[in-house]
């Protein structure tokens, strides 16, 4: 089995085990590996487990969907889309745990991040042809090169 198909074994094994007392079947989704673990999307919120397996832990919770997560290189940050009553704007958690910050106000949703784990990158629901990155602390939103583009990622040479 590859690693991916490994990995995603484990995440649906860590949910069932997380949440056997649930009667309704919702399923995990929107995998994202890192080098340790797997981040997912399960009943609305952000769920993490170690890519050995083991029990999931939630890393996000409340009224809104999380969605599309994707961990930064080094695996200590998730970004993702939050899509709330006001709109869908992108976020970033420690993979550790604690509170999202919110790095967009303009109905973005998470993409990637820039090879050296310092920018999360996003697309606009309000320019849907282009891609933006935004400083993982926070900051100016940078649009990016490709003239076109909905998702993507960087080469290793980070073009």
């Amino acid at each position: 089995m590859n690693r991916v198909c490994r990995s995603c074994l484990l995440m649906f094994t860590a949910v069932a085990g997380a949440h056997s007392q649930v009667h309704e079947r919702l399923l995990p989704r929107q995998p994202s590996l890192s080098q340790t673990q797997v981040v997912f999307c399960y009943a609305s919120d952000l769920w993490i487990v170690g890519r050995e397996g083991g029990e999931a832990r939630r890393l996000t919770s409340g009224a809104a969907i999380d969605s599309d997560p994707v961990s930064s290189p080094d695996g200590s940050l998730v970004a993702f889309s939050r899509h709330s009553k006001s709109g869908t704007d992108v976020f970033v958690v420690p993979a550790a745990g604690g509170e999202p910050r919110r790095l967009t106000y303009s109905w973005a949703q998470a993409v990637g991040w820039t090879r050296d784990g310092k920018q999360v990158v996003f697309g606009s629901y309000t320019d849907v042809s282009r891609l933006f990155s935004v400083p993982s602390e926070g900051g100016p939103v940078v649009v990016l090169p490709p003239p076109s583009a909905i998702y993507g990622t960087f080469s290793p040479d980070g073009k």
